[in-house]
């Protein structure tokens, strides 16, 4: 049976129809099969900057493990502090200077014979049987007389003043009591002395704070007596043991952790402090004897040969006139070597 053309006609726009799409969906399949191959490579291949690896916050490759092909890559978490920098030399850690360490050699320059080197420290002045506020101070170091200026080194002074337009007045000194501490000698007397020696020495003299006091004879332990917390029946010149001043260092055991001696017991000492009130104010002399009439009050510590045992200690004061003289106060200095003088007059 022979087709018409009029049938083929229609039979090929049937056919066209039916392979016009076909092509179009093969062309985009090919198309996309392109790119899909195109982009893997990119992002997959040797070259990708995508490409995973290690970063040094987070991870790099164990070193025990190697990485095989086909397998899949282990890592271990590893902190930034313990990732190896290789080819980088380590930074040098600085030592620390060496803490100076005070031995004898040192003590030896800083403070002569008869002087005594006290560690800077914190000393907590008051409180207990003183009936005064707690307070603390910082202490620098200094040097301290080992004993109180006794008569024969006093002497020297008063000779050396005869003929400076300065004599010593209404000072007599024993000649037989070399080694005994000067007494009856008040404040001025006292300051006097320590200008002198400045001068003869080349550096500051003076009298010693009442925290500088305090912490040479109680050490930076605080005991309440130079030798410890215990009262002891022989450690000191006190009214139960005689009652009468003796000479220096007469009671090896009335020595301070600084090594400083009869700073309980024996004679009052002067310091520069002012009695003070409640109020931080200078304190004035109010009593009967007319001579005082509104002297300052200045501080003396540690108890004297005619107190009893229960009213001295390293901790002791009271406080009196600035000029007055009596047979149990006497004195020591400290010597500040960090400050010379300008003048170091051979006097």
């Amino acid at each position: 049976m022979e087709r018409s053309p009029e049938n083929f006609t229609k039979k090929q726009k049937l056919n066209d129809h039916r392979i016009l799409p076909l092509s179009i969906a093969g062309l985009v399949c090919f198309i996309i099969a392109v790119s899909g191959g195109t982009i893997g490579w990119y992002l997959f291949g040797s070259n990708s900057p995508y490409r995973k690896r290690d970063t040094v916050a987070t991870a790099s490759p164990s070193p025990s493990t190697p990485l095989e092909t086909g397998k899949p890559e282990e890592f271990v978490v590893t902190p930034p502090q313990t990732v190896e920098q290789k080819n980088v030399a380590p930074e040098p850690v600085p030592t620390p200077e060496p803490t100076p360490i005070a031995t004898p050699e040192a003590e030896k320059i800083l403070a002569p014979a008869g002087e005594l080197t006290v560690q800077s420290g914190e000393i907590t002045l008051g409180g207990g049987e003183t009936n005064r506020p707690l307070r603390r101070e910082i202490v620098g170091s200094f040097a301290i007389a080992e004993t109180e200026v006794t008569n024969a080194q006093f002497r020297e002074y008063i000779e050396a003043m005869k003929n400076s337009g300065d004599p010593v007045k209404n000072i007599t000194v024993p000649t037989d009591k070399d080694d005994f501490p000067v007494t009856n000698v008040n404040l001025n007397d006292a300051n006097r002395y320590c200008d002198w020696l400045g001068r003869k020495i080349g550096f500051e003299v003076r009298l010693p704070t009442e925290a500088e006091w305090e912490l040479a004879a109680r050490g930076t332990e605080g005991f309440k007596y130079p030798w410890g917390n215990e009262w002891r029946d022989n450690a000191a010149a006190n009214k139960e043991n005689k009652g009468s001043v003796k000479s220096v260092k007469s009671f090896p055991l009335n020595k301070s952790p600084f090594g400083a001696f009869d700073m309980a017991g024996n004679v009052w000492e002067w310091t520069t402090d002012e009695s003070l009130d409640g109020l931080g104010k200078s304190q004035k002399y109010d009593g009967p004897n007319k001579l005082f009439k509104n002297e300052t009050l200045y501080i003396i510590k540690g108890g004297a040969a005619l107190e009893s045992k229960k009213d001295i200690s390293a901790q002791a004061r009271i406080a009196v006139p600035k000029s007055t003289r009596l047979p149990i106060f006497g004195f020591r200095y400290v010597v500040l070597r960090d400050k010379p003088l300008k003048t170091n007059a051979a006097l």
